[in-house]
């Protein structure tokens, strides 16, 4: 009798969570509803003063609009491909050298590390007015993917995190050899 009480008392408690959090997750998805209930309405109906909360019919009109005076979809390929990129040269270069990290013992190992944890105190702000003039000056690189790409490529939170994530695993995985040695 009195596990189901418990039971009880947790779904009651689940019940209660969810009908509380439900609102908030409206709240949250109301500024995605509204931006796509605004990208079918003309410019008169977005800017007036009460809201409309029901789609139009002007969506391929201001596709049309927006392609024409942004060039939306070469953006939007733009964003894709760079976003494409760096998430994979990032990976595999803070994975790479937090696996170093982690696993090998090299001379100044500590002091390196050291070096790349302290980095995280400087404010990236600090950070974007020469890496600009690098780039776009020394380099002579302004308007490639490259510009955008290589600078932030291997952040150390990055390294710092692989470090960890590596570090963990050696570890299991040299608690699973020597339980295996032990069975023998």
């Amino acid at each position: 009798m009195m596990l189901r009480t418990i039971g009880s008392r947790r779904r009651w408690g689940s019940w209660l969570l969810t009908g509380g959090l439900a609102p908030v997750a409206l709240l949250w998805l109301a500024p995605l509803y509204l931006m796509g209930v605004f990208a079918t309405l003309p410019d008169y109906a977005i800017f007036s003063p009460d809201l409309p909360l029901t789609p139009g019919g002007n969506f391929l009109e201001n596709w049309a609009f927006l392609d024409d005076t942004a060039n939306f979809g070469r953006a939007m390929l733009n964003s894709i491909g760079i976003a494409t990129v760096s998430a994979a040269l990032s990976l595999l270069l803070t994975s790479m050298a937090g696996y170093a990290f982690a696993r090998f013992k090299f001379i100044g190992k500590q002091v390196a590390f050291s070096l790349l944890v302290a980095t995280l105190t400087v404010p990236y702000a600090v950070l974007i007015v020469p890496q600009y003039v690098l780039v776009a000056r020394d380099l002579a690189l302004s308007n490639t993917w490259i510009a955008v790409i290589v600078p932030p490529l291997c952040h150390s939170i990055g390294v710092l995190f692989m470090r960890i994530a590596t570090g963990t695993t050696a570890h299991a995985q040299a608690r699973r050899d020597d339980a295996a040695a032990g069975a023998r």
